[in-house]
């Protein structure tokens, strides 16, 4: 696996911990209106629904912020798309 995808690896794991008790305490799903929108050069926002994040891609990897976990696989949409 490439730098980028370890680093992808590595945030989608983090975002996914942090968020699972936010998941417990809400039960949303992720609308099927998903879309990807380019910020600026190097910025993109992702999301549906009012639930945005965003991804960064540099030379060498691709930071997501702000990932979203729901049962609706948002993660595996948002990597299968980058």
């Amino acid at each position: 696996m490439n730098k980028a995808g370890q680093l992808f690896s590595i945030s989608v794991c983090a975002m996914t911990f942090a968020a699972a008790n936010v998941a417990l305490a809400q039960d949303r799903e992720w609308g099927v209106n998903r879309s990807i929108q380019k910020i600026s050069q190097s910025v993109y926002r992702w999301g549906s629904d009012n639930q945005y994040g965003a991804y960064i891609v540099g030379s060498e990897a691709i930071a997501v912020v702000d990932g979203h976990y729901c049962p609706s696989g948002t993660m595996q949409w948002l990597k299968d798309e980058i």
